[in-house]
């Protein structure tokens, strides 16, 4: 058995009302937390596009004979969810360029 991290808390073997209780204080007291909050927190287009790879305002273009500025978030997200990321197709083709030499 491998040893117990310190900086882990471990919540096994406990009843489960007791599991979820910890759970709930390691996510909310913890420094880094992001479920200290009751709302979801929706990233910006930019977020989405530097995860996926793009630089920024990748994805900011017209729309409906508007200019680029005035594109919807909304599509811009719908942009990048029906697009591949950028960073793994680029692994992968490498991974695939490595093994056929």
């Amino acid at each position: 058995m491998s040893p117990r991290r310190p900086d882990v808390q471990w919540i096994r073997f406990q009843p489960l009302q007791m599991q979820l209780q910890s759970l709930r204080n390691i996510l909310t007291e913890a420094p880094n937390t992001i479920a200290n909050r009751s709302s979801v927190r929706r990233l910006p287009p930019v977020e989405y596009e530097r995860l996926m790879g793009f630089p920024d305002d990748y994805t900011r273009i017209p729309w409906r004979k508007k200019p680029a500025e005035l594109c919807p978030d909304g599509l811009r997200h719908k942009a990048c969810g029906n697009s591949q990321c950028v960073n793994v197709m680029r692994w992968i083709s490498q991974r695939i360029d490595y093994i056929d030499k």
